[in-house]
């Protein structure tokens, strides 16, 4: 399973063609929270990438996250 998705452009025009990565627990949202629900009103439809994640919210999620395992 992969553990990215792209927007595909049919919801919210400020979302087409952004790559986030998926929750890691399997649920309908992104990493940053965006719902997955395919409504057209907010992000529209997606489907599994291996491309470069572009959203800085994820990005900076997984810093986040890099940086606390640096301090165990």
């Amino acid at each position: 399973m992969k553990n990215k998705i792209k927007f595909l452009g049919n919801g919210d025009e400020m979302f087409k063609g952004e790559i986030h990565f998926s929750a890691p627990s399997g649920n309908d949202y992104t990493l940053c929270g965006l719902t997955l629900d395919m409504d057209t009103k907010t992000c529209g439809d997606f489907e599994n990438t291996s491309e470069k994640v572009n959203c800085t919210k994820c990005q900076e999620i997984v810093d986040y996250c890099k940086s606390i395992r640096k301090t165990w």
